[in-house]
């Protein structure tokens, strides 16, 4: 009996063994079985291209459609720019398949043959590869200049060039960008022409930008018109647009001026037609004309910087510096010039004064009027800059009659290229004052009250001088009082809140012209409300498959104008992976979550649905939409 009852028990614990080992066993094969699903491949449109054409490397993952764009690992010979996902489902005898396939373009930079890869990623526990893949890249199909590049606007140097290598062409010998100064030890506020050169060998370039270049320390003047022509460095033709303009440093010690950047858009060949045998019609329509002409050649960016320059800026020298040295720098001369040089006392002296030479004009000022004390009554100087001069007039008036002379002018400027001060005077110029007829009196017209004549005289405004009037006359009402008016509160107000209203408005429209972000979360209730509708519309009309396009495309959309994030990739899962950290309910995913799956099984499916349960996703959409605009993403 005892042997019966341990066979039974061992017999049990056997079963139980093996129901363990079984379940194991099953969730092991499950498991490879799902990671054999996911699958990784790496492919390019083509193999065999040339220095600045451009090809498209394709990173597909079949059996998922959440996996993360991955990171390529630097390529020293190429340039890359991600251009964004595209995903694809389907549903075939009720078995669903699903692959994410992330686009890339490559530009090769130098002719050779190159591997890339392999690539590797991460997901879901396991380690995916893909490639290696091989290109090979030649200098003789690179595209030519042909006519003079098109320049386009915009405001915004290197000291050595480049020397081309006689064994390889490569992208960065073929268009670069140099600054020139004509020296690196300046004094300060010296002003300083300053060059930045484009080099463009055998490449087509449009959309070129003026220079931008950081130069802290310094002030800078607009460029000028840019101007091309040729120039053949180390055997190579190039073909060149000059920026000139000219800077003055603001302070002292070394200063570093640059890197110049001039974006531009380089014209790569997309040579997304191959050519296969197919007869006739093959032939005619894969004619390099309507390549050209429907799409062969795309923009690619290009951002180009020079190398940057260290300028020392030195100090005035102290020693010799004139008394009245206010800061002009540069190589100038002086004329000078009194009208009229016979005038009563009391009456003005116009004296002109004009600065003209090589330099810097905006640290120029007035000269000095060394005139004694109570011979003449001086007012501020009026300038006027004008290509290479600046001109100055200043009114004096002589006191009395024993003024015979305007005093000297005097003007002090530092040279930087003879490292001295030099000093230039002009005058005295004799005048003749005569004695006032009467007392000193202004020149302007006063009422019979003041106890004088009527005199009249045309007052020109900002040139001739007025007086203050020593008594005020009789005083008389004129009118009503403007502020006694009940209105007048509210005209005061007018003005400056009209000022506020029209700031608010064009600050705002500049931040939606600048900020993307903003502009996209701004503009997504409009467009989902008006997606919405569109879809209401469709589903009254019969049109079941175009509402559920409708219906995704708006929802999937508005999540990514909110998100700021492009609205090609929206799936369900990156949607619940970028909402759940933000504290949305798990309601709201919910109903995302449902919308989504029934719009793809509607578009993927022969599965029917009602115009209720249309209605009812319709509902959740909106309750989606409406409960994040209310929350704060």
């Amino acid at each position: 009996m005892k042997d019966s009852r341990k066979s039974i028990v061992t017999s049990h614990k056997s079963m139980v063994a093996g129901l363990l080992l079984c379940t194991v066993c099953f969730v092991l094969c499950s498991s490879l079985c799902f990671a054999a699903d996911i699958t990784f491949e790496a492919r390019i449109d083509r193999d065999v291209i040339s220095v600045g054409e451009r090809t498209q490397l394709s990173l597909t993952f079949n059996g998922a459609q959440n996996v993360q764009a991955p990171a390529l690992p630097e390529i020293d010979e190429f340039t890359s720019q991600y251009l964004g996902p595209s995903t694809r489902m389907s549903i075939i005898n009720g078995q669903v398949s699903s692959s994410i396939t992330h686009n890339y373009i490559l530009v090769p930079l130098k002719e050779g043959k190159f591997t890339i890869g392999p690539f590797d990623v991460f997901y879901r526990g396991r380690t995916y590869q893909a490639g290696p893949i091989k290109i090979e890249v030649s200098d003789s199909g690179s595209a030519s200049w042909g006519s003079r590049a098109p320049f386009a606007g915009g405001q915004g140097g290197q000291k050595t060039l480049p020397v081309p290598g006689a064994a390889e062409a490569q992208l960065k010998d073929r268009i670069f960008v140099e600054i020139e100064v004509p020296k690196t030890d300046i004094f300060l506020k010296e002003t300083m022409p300053l060059t930045v050169r484009l080099y463009v060998n055998r490449l087509a370039i449009k959309d070129i930008e003026f220079p931008i270049i950081p130069s802290e320390g310094f002030m800078k003047e607009d460029f000028e018109k840019p101007r091309q022509y040729q120039r053949t460095l180390a055997g190579l033709v190039y073909e060149v647009i000059e920026f000139k303009t000219s800077i003055y440093p603001v302070t002292t010690g070394t200063l570093t001026l640059g890197p110049a950047q001039i974006r531009c858009n380089m014209i790569t060949r997309n040579q997304a037609r191959q050519s296969r045998p197919g007869g006739f019609f093959d032939d005619f329509f894969g004619d390099d004309f309507f390549n050209g002409f429907f799409g062969g050649y795309e923009a690619y960016p290009l951002e180009l910087k020079s190398t940057q320059l260290d300028i020392n800026v030195r100090p005035y020298p102290s020693e010799n510096r004139p008394p009245d040295f206010k800061g002009a720098v540069g190589d100038f001369g002086l004329e000078v010039e009194a009208s009229p040089r016979e005038v009563n006392a009391g009456d003005p002296i116009t004296v002109k004064m004009k600065v003209y030479g090589k330099g810097n004009f905006s640290t120029v000022d007035a000269p000095s009027l060394k005139a004694r004390t109570g011979d003449f009554k001086i007012y501020d100087p009026q300038s006027k800059l004008q290509p290479g001069e600046k001109d100055f007039e200043q009114a004096v008036i002589p006191s009395s009659e024993k003024t015979t002379q305007v005093p000297v002018i005097s003007f002090s400027f530092f040279n930087p290229e003879t490292k001295s001060y030099r000093i230039i005077e002009k005058g005295p110029i004799a005048i003749t004052v005569k004695k006032a007829q009467g007392p000193l009196r202004p020149n302007i017209v006063e009422g019979p009250s003041a106890g004088l004549p009527v005199q009249e005289k045309d007052e020109v405004l900002g040139k001739d001088i007025i007086y203050i009037k020593d008594r005020m006359g009789t005083l008389r009402k004129t009118g009503q009082r403007a502020y006694k008016n009940a209105a007048f509160p509210a005209y005061l107000a007018a003005p400056p809140a009209l000022f506020f209203v029209v700031l608010l408005f064009s600050r705002r429209r500049e931040r939606i012209r600048t900020d993307v972000r903003y502009a996209r979360a701004l503009r997504a209730p409009g467009a989902a409300k008006k997606g919405l509708k569109e879809a209401s519309v469709l589903l009254n009309s019969g049109k079941r498959a175009e509402f559920f396009g409708a219906l995704s495309r708006t929802l999937a959309e508005y999540i990514a104008d909110r998100l700021h994030i492009p609205a090609g990739g929206i799936t369900a899962d990156i949607v619940d992976r970028k909402l759940r950290p933000r504290g949305v309910d798990e309601d709201t995913l919910r109903n995302i979550s449902r919308v989504f799956s029934a719009c793809d099984m509607a578009k993927f499916s022969a599965r029917d649905f009602s115009k209720d349960e249309a209605e009812k996703l319709l509902k959740l959409a909106r309750k989606a939409i409406d409960y994040l605009e209310r929350a704060k993403l």
